[in-house]
């Protein structure tokens, strides 16, 4: 994923807003191993290896979605090299999505509009969610997944919903998330029950951090 991020556009000298921010970038780029790949990757296979319908979801709906990410990262050479279309192919598509999200360094969330064009999640791979559960959302609309964010829907909403049928084939938008949490991490999977910030943390235990999306 990308390394180098401007902070001072992320964290602008301004009062905090809720705002949508992309700018293009190759996918190939987005998704190349980073300095942490090997390390990334055990912690993927640790969290997939104990507890896969935790980690993972899959529709029937989302199969199609599925694949094309399949071809995609093949594609991109962003896979390690002993992975090819083959080892793909003689998997069920629960066993695909769990090859991949073994083996590629980025979360995916594989979403498609229904037949009233309202885009839903329908499939992925989520090893390291910031306190929300894939089972939770899965088959949901974008403003449903949002709904539990204070304020996003009422100030963004109608932006988010819209902007994926936005999007032409080929190009790709990139965006950074940040957020504040009291735990260093990857994996703040409500289940783990991790602590979360309240009025007496310290700064000492405030951990800033960043999503690539």
């Amino acid at each position: 994923m990308k390394s180098k991020i401007d902070l001072t556009e992320i964290l602008a000298d301004k009062d905090f807003g809720l705002r949508m921010r992309f700018e293009r970038d190759e996918i190939a780029a987005f998704f190349k191993p980073t300095d942490a790949h090997d390390e990334v990757l055990a912690e993927r296979q640790r969290w997939l290896a104990s507890e896969p319908e935790t980690y993972m979801a899959m529709l029937p709906e989302g199969v199609e979605l599925l694949d094309e990410a399949i071809a995609l990262a093949l594609s991109t050479h962003t896979l390690p090299e002993a992975l090819s279309a083959e080892s793909f192919q003689q998997l069920d598509p629960l066993g695909r999505c769990r090859l991949l999200a073994e083996n590629w360094e980025a979360d995916f969330l594989l979403m498609k509009p229904d037949q009233g064009g309202v885009f839903r999640l329908y499939g992925g791979g989520l090893c390291f969610p910031s306190h929300w559960d894939l089972r939770d959302k899965i088959g949901k609309s974008m403003v449903d997944i949002h709904a539990p964010v204070p304020g996003l829907n009422e100030a963004l909403g109608r932006q988010i919903d819209g902007f994926p049928r936005l999007i032409k084939p080929g190009i790709s938008w990139e965006r950074a998330n940040w957020g504040l949490s009291r735990a260093p991490e990857l994996n703040l999977h409500p289940s783990r029950k991790m602590p979360r910030l309240d009025a007496g943390v310290g700064l000492d235990e405030v951990w800033f951090r960043l999503e690539q999306q």
